[in-house]
């Protein structure tokens, strides 16, 4: 079993343009914002999932829009058993819906990437295979029914991971492809269309990648790439053009006794607006020590090793590790899997980057098993997060965030953290909701002050940072262009005076 996780959302890491003017008008308040509650997990698989049906070879899971109701699926890469669509009926209770949706192969998928690649407007699909090396391609004809287009693809491998994201300079989704040899870069036409354009991009690599990761690590305002790979992990830096250079010397550090990498994750962890980095390790083939670690990043794409002093030591096999705002305080914490008879964990971010384990405090059970893929969403629409975790040859599990019932709930409309009578600012309503192309958000401050507010997914990610500058006392109107937004729920973050308030919206195409 081999294993790759996470290629993110479309747009992740890459800033959209935003701009900011004065406005009037009067301004209705909204409900209580549920991140400033004591959040918990609380396992309802059994009664939110058709267990009996997923095949237990779960390997990867993507949240997604599949049928355009505006609300998240779920798209499963299998193992040797038909890859599965779990459609969502609202409320986060799940129904299998595979065999009339999408064709039904047995190959070894290890991992799925999603994006309206041929510009219709709705979601279409790829899975890339490992042993068989037989990768599948299908579009979506706008209802969530899937036809087969894998002679599209014009490439085989013994694939681990995909990544979908924006290598060129145009706004057609392309795809990279993790192998066991030398990756590829897919660029597409705009028709879902693709050329093989690996030897004019990507650097020769010789190595078992088991996955990628996108983000502006350097910067500069492009995205670069992460390789987690099994016996020498790589950082590729773009030109600005979709051309990248080996930049992993002097930039990204290696243990003497070498690492497994399974996954590669990008976030902010200290709060300080660049990527640093989370590596889930294992030690299946190489023989390296299992420890993960944590990298922070100086701000130009060099990073520095504060695994001893800012993350548990667990030894164990992590096959995926995300950063994910589990607990909603605008900071990221880390949510874990371990295979082989491992458990799931939760990593606790204390807002400057170091990490305690507070499993207990979030699962209400404790979830175990062979751990593979860590999927963090609002499935419900309730706002919180929700969590999918894929196990191999084991069950999953569907946890819901819910507000804490042994706390007592604030009782103004909107708790502040920085103990303030009144709220120095206020975020209120998205116009329009859900938003296709421009959204406008009302912003009340009470007070002179200083405002960041990011656009952040469903995994605490943040894909736009709107604003970052001193507001006078006032009615505020922001724009944001969410026409690079893949369809999805997202939600605005405000961080000012020693407070957070966050307000979700969706994107819908």
């Amino acid at each position: 079993m081999t294993r790759s996780t996470h290629s993110h959302h479309v747009s992740a890491h890459m800033f959209v343009s935003v701009s900011v003017v004065l406005a009037v008008g009067s301004i209705v308040p909204t409900a209580a914002d549920a991140a400033q509650q004591p959040i918990t997990y609380q396992d309802v698989s059994a009664t939110n999932l058709p267990l009996g049906t997923l095949g237990n070879n779960s390997m990867d899971a993507k949240p997604a829009d599949i049928d355009g109701d505006q609300d998240l699926d779920l798209v499963i890469a299998s193992e040797f058993r038909p890859n599965v669509i779990l459609i969502n009926d609202g409320n986060g209770v799940f129904t299998n819906e595979s065999a009339a949706r999408i064709a039904q192969p047995f190959h070894d998928s290890e991992d799925v990437g999603i994006a309206d690649f041929d510009g219709d407007g709705d979601l279409d699909i790829i899975f890339v295979s490992e042993d068989d090396q037989t990768n599948e391609f299908y579009l979506n004809d706008g209802t969530g029914v899937f036809t087969d287009a894998g002679d599209r693809i014009p490439v085989t491998g013994t694939s681990n991971a995909v990544l979908v994201t924006f290598i060129n300079a145009d706004s057609f989704p392309d795809i990279v492809i993790g192998n066991a040899g030398q990756n590829v870069v897919l660029i597409n036409d705009g028709n879902a269309q693709f050329t093989n354009e690996t030897a004019a991009r990507l650097p020769v690599n010789l190595n078992v990648t088991q996955d990628l990761e996108w983000g502006d690590v350097d910067g500069d305002g492009d995205g670069d790439i992460v390789e987690g790979n099994e016996n020498g992990n790589r950082l590729l830096l773009n030109d600005g053009t979709g051309v990248f250079t080996d930049a992993t010397v002097g930039r990204l550090p290696l243990p003497g006794s070498g690492e497994e990498t399974r996954e590669a994750d990008l976030g902010d962890i200290d709060g300080d607006g660049d990527l640093d980095l989370f590596l889930a390790n294992v030690t299946f083939g190489q023989g390296a020590p299992s420890l993960n670690r944590l990298l922070v990043n100086d701000g130009t794409g060099v990073f520095s090793d504060v695994s001893a002093a800012n993350l548990p030591a667990i030894q164990q096999n992590t096959v995926d590790g995300d950063f994910v705002d589990i607990d909603c305080d605008g900071d990221l914490d880390i949510v874990t899997a371990q295979a082989f008879d491992g458990t799931y964990q939760i990593f606790e971010n204390d807002g400057t980057g170091v990490f305690t384990d507070a499993t207990p405090d979030f699962f209400q059970t404790l979830p175990t098993g062979n751990g593979i893929d860590v999927e963090a969403a609002d499935f419900t629409g309730d706002g919180l997060i929700d969590l999918y975790l894929t196990g191999f040859q084991r069950t999953d599990y569907l946890f819901q965030g819910v507000v804490d019932p042994a706390s007592t709930p604030p009782t103004t409309p909107e708790s502040d953290q920085g103990g303030l009578s009144e709220p120095s600012f206020r975020l209120y309503r998205t116009a329009p909701n859900p938003v296709s192309q421009e959204a406008a958000l009302q912003l009340l401050v009470a007070t002179s002050q200083r405002i960041r507010l990011d656009v952040v997914d469903t995994a605490g990610r943040i894909v736009a940072r709107v604003a970052d500058r001193r507001y006078l006392p006032g009615e505020h109107l922001l724009r944001l262009d969410a026409s690079d937004l893949v369809p999805g729920r997202y939600f605005w973050r405000a961080t000012g005076a020693g407070r957070n308030s966050s307000r979700s919206f969706a994107v819908v195409r």
